[in-house]
């Protein structure tokens, strides 16, 4: 248990637990925030999520070769996530051209991506040899956690907008 809670293995959890509430996020909300940002309509914003997948997955590629490549996974981590960031913000700034969002949303995906294979070094390097099974479930449960927490806040939005909507109040 002691090493479970570790300041590694701690830092290992948060950051996937970080990351995939950012992938749950551009999944959950980026097309309706897409459509209502720019003068496009759902069908077009999809196609810009769906970029942002294709990326990752090239990213996730190519981010393999460069993960056995390099000793700096640190660096391709911090790297692919901000680009991912950076490609991210760009798009909600709705200053961009409409055509300009499925590459630019591509390549957010493709920096997103290419931390998938640094991180799970990352990991393999702060934990023991005997341990790694016991480790690597527990910092993967950080997904299923980010998941539980998309859907806890989503049901939370749709409540509050539900709420305000129909000016609802709690009995009592």
């Amino acid at each position: 248990m002691r090493l479970l809670l570790s300041t590694p293995v701690m830092l290992c959890f948060a950051f996937f637990l970080l990351l995939s509430m950012a992938l749950s996020g551009w999944q959950t909300f980026s097309t309706t925030a897409l459509a209502q940002l720019y003068p496009i309509e759902l069908v077009f914003a999809s196609s810009a999520l769906t970029a942002f997948m294709l990326g990752s997955a090239a990213g996730v590629a190519f981010g393999g070769v460069l993960a056995s490549r390099s000793d700096r996974h640190r660096t391709i981590a911090v790297g692919g996530m901000l680009g991912g960031a950076v490609g991210t913000v760009a798009l909600g700034t709705a200053a961009l051209s409409v055509s300009l969002l499925a590459p630019i949303a591509a390549l957010a995906g493709f920096a997103v991506g290419i931390v998938a294979p640094a991180r799970d070094i990352l990991v393999r390097e702060v934990t023991p040899t005997h341990s790694r099974g016991k480790v690597y479930g527990f910092v993967y449960s950080a997904l299923t956690s980010a998941d539980w927490w998309r859907r806890s806040c989503s049901a939370g939005c749709s409540t509050v907008v539900h709420r305000s909507s129909f000016s609802w109040s709690p009995p009592g």
